[in-house]
């Protein structure tokens, strides 16, 4: 990783953790970690640099303090500043960064694009007849993902409609793109070309090229957000995001047994749970499910609303628990911060909208 690629994951008005930051690139997700990577909308971040080390990311960290591109406003917390968004300019114009994946939202975007061109060369040698080719490099999950789509997919008009999906996207593409992301695709008798066979610009290396990629596929999931759900390459995408999920087994269990009525101490004896864990289950939930599926109703009554609004003031990221505190009982920071959790969401919706 870059300094000037971690520099991107910081905002010049809104200071960020830099600890959150570290904590998304690794997937060390915890409830106020996962909670910071919402209100940063920087969840494509999450896995994106397993291997990094604490010692790596902390020396990126002080390399663009010392440059004065990073400004601690609190402890721990960063706002980019002026020289530092100079930094990233200047670096712009001979490499290139994420714009698209970045602040895409989404976290399954390194395997849909393994899927993608799995199925892709299914489908290419599959119009030809072809039953005896190596398929690219995948992983067996995700190869079985793709066999399973495939199986419930074979039918006349397979290849035909594929076709007529991948063009109505690729002209939502410049021409630049399209035609060098066409290129990199794997297909019956044409291997897809490599990066140095693509006349990319010549200042990129293999890094820009992948994060030009990335892009390109945070292009074609928003694309499918607007689709209709017969799309074949909507029903691919749907069926990864299913069966990749950041919510273990055991916080769905604990989602479940809630949204079935059943009350958090009630959950706590039947999952032999500590009431604290079913809490951070839940917040997680909150957290990771969308928006109009979390039942906040059954926890956010009416009267602790009007609390919550009569007390806190600010944008809802900013908000501190000391401003509603009067005991500090653990169920009063859950319930502060799940209607944190409801209230960011709002704002995300309404800037989409």
């Amino acid at each position: 990783m870059t300094p000037e690629f971690l520099l991107m994951c910081f905002d010049m008005k809104q200071p960020r953790r830099q600890r959150v930051i570290f904590g998304l690139l690794t997937n060390h997700l915890t409830v106020s970690t996962s909670f910071n990577g919402l209100a940063y909308q920087l969840f494509a971040l999450i896995n994106f640099q397993p291997q990094l080390t604490k010692e790596q990311y902390d020396l990126l960290i002080q390399k663009l303090i010392k440059q004065n591109a990073l400004q601690e406003v609190e402890p721990g917390m960063f706002i980019k500043t002026d020289q530092g968004q100079k930094i990233l300019e200047e670096a712009q114009l001979d490499h290139y960064y994420p714009r698209f994946f970045l602040y895409s939202g989404e976290t399954n975007l390194f395997e849909f694009r393994e899927m993608f061109l799995l199925a892709n060369q299914a489908v290419s040698e599959y119009s030809f007849q072809n039953n005896k080719y190596y398929p690219i490099s995948n992983r067996l999950k995700l190869r079985g993902l793709v066999k399973q789509w495939f199986q419930s997919q074979k039918q006349n008009d397979l290849t035909f409609n594929w076709v007529q999906e991948l063009q109505r996207f690729l002209r939502t593409l410049t021409d630049w793109d399209a035609d060098r992301l066409v290129n990199t695709w794997t297909g019956y008798q044409q291997p897809g070309l490599r990066a140095d066979q693509l006349q990319f610009p010549m200042s990129w290396n293999d890094q820009d090229v992948y994060f030009w990629e990335l892009d390109q596929y945070a292009k074609l999931v928003k694309f499918l957000e607007q689709a209709g759900n017969q799309y074949l390459l909507k029903q691919l995408w749907n069926l990864l995001k299913q069966t990749q999920q950041l919510l273990s087994s055991s916080m769905l269990q604990t989602y479940q047994a809630y949204e079935n009525g059943i009350a958090l101490d009630k959950i706590s004896q039947i999952r032999r749970l500590k009431l604290g864990t079913v809490r951070e289950h839940l917040l997680s939930a909150a957290i990771f499910m969308p928006f109009e599926q979390f039942d906040y109703q059954q926890l956010l009554t009416p009267e602790l609303i009007a609390y919550f609004e009569g007390k806190l003031v600010g944008t809802p990221e900013s908000w501190s628990f000391q401003q509603v505190r009067v005991t500090g009982a653990p169920d009063e920071f859950f319930y502060f911060r799940l209607y944190q959790i409801q209230q960011v969401k709002k704002e995300l919706l309404s800037e989409v909208e």
